[in-house]
């Protein structure tokens, strides 16, 4: 068997290998993995493979190639594949999810009454610099007190 980014004894050239799918070198293998969604992260990519084998659809994540751009950025992608013959109706049931997919407006639903009575914000909550007042106050007069002590009692 001949290596795959090697010439073929005939001389012949190699079929070109594509970011897009890992076919056999003649193309025609039914059970070549094809790329039907790239995805940013490997998370997004296996939640992608569930929505493929929930629909009867044998999907594959493979590892993760990065990219790093100047200032750090990190650009994934993961290719989510399935084999040759699946492909069309991979597609089909990845459009059939985003349609189905909806997004909500948690103004919009009713979650109904609530159960406890305690308020969602407190408006007697003091705030933040009047509890460093409040805290520094208070180490003074821990000081003032411990000095009283001092000279009450001497050393």
């Amino acid at each position: 068997m001949t290596p795959p980014h090697t010439t073929p004894p005939d001389n012949s050239p190699s079929p070109p290998r594509d970011e897009q799918s890992f076919m056999a070198p003649d193309g025609d293998d039914p059970d070549a993995l094809q790329t039907v969604a790239q995805a940013e992260s490997e998370f997004e990519a296996h939640t992608i493979a569930t929505v493929l084998k929930e629909a009867g659809i044998d999907a594959y994540v493979f590892g993760q190639l990065s990219h790093t751009m100047p200032m750090g950025k990190v650009f994934t992608q993961v290719p989510v594949q399935v084999k040759a013959d699946d492909v069309e109706r991979a597609q089909e049931a990845l459009q059939q999810r985003q349609e189905d997919s909806v997004d909500l407006d948690w103004d919009e639903v009713d979650v109904g009454e609530r159960e406890d009575h305690i308020p969602l914000s407190s408006e007697q909550a003091i705030p933040a610099f009047m509890k460093v007042i409040i805290f520094f106050i208070i180490l003074a007069l821990g000081a003032l007190l411990f000095q009283f002590v001092l000279q009450l009692f001497g050393p």
